[in-house]
């Protein structure tokens, strides 16, 4: 099997949603996720004025410079002009559940990375996201069906 779109500890696909079918699980990802694309923006920020520094030659360990960029870029306020329309977020709930938000041509889907359910599809998604289990497809109940990561009930709608 393709590893694309696999967890890897568990060798179990991982489940896709479209995140408009779920807006509940939408609200908490947003409200309580990580913003991975401004978490990525922002160490490229404080990575360059890292770099800018160390062409000073500093003779400043690399921690010291660490919390100098980290402090710059906090002191630049740059965050403040971060703009992304798609950002991608990652979260964990309480019951360690986990999933991944991102957009595919402008629609939001969800990725249950690792959940405590585990469910047999009816398809797998397009080669846009491949070997996923599609969750919009259906859920089967005999040996028939793919085996991903699937919503928690208390995410269902």
């Amino acid at each position: 099997m393709d590893t694309q779109n696999v967890n890897l500890k568990t060798g179990i696909r991982y489940g896709v949603i479209q995140g408009n079918s779920v807006p509940i699980l939408m609200e908490k990802i947003f409200d309580n996720g990580t913003d991975e694309s401004y978490a990525r923006w922002r160490l490229d920020k404080i990575q360059a004025v890292k770099a800018a520094l160390k062409e000073l030659e500093s003779d400043d360990s690399d921690s010291k410079l660490d919390r100098i960029a980290l402090e710059t870029f906090d002191a630049m306020e740059w965050g403040n002009s971060y703009n992304c329309d798609e950002s991608d977020y990652s979260y964990e709930d309480r019951q360690g559940n986990q999933f991944l938000l991102g957009y595919l041509g402008g629609a939001p889907l969800i990725w249950c990375i690792k959940t405590s359910a585990i469910v047999r599809v009816k398809a797998l998604c397009s080669p846009c996201v491949p070997n996923a289990g599609d969750l919009d497809s259906g859920i089967v109940d005999d040996e028939n069906g793919y085996e991903c990561y699937g919503l928690p009930e208390n995410y269902a709608e």
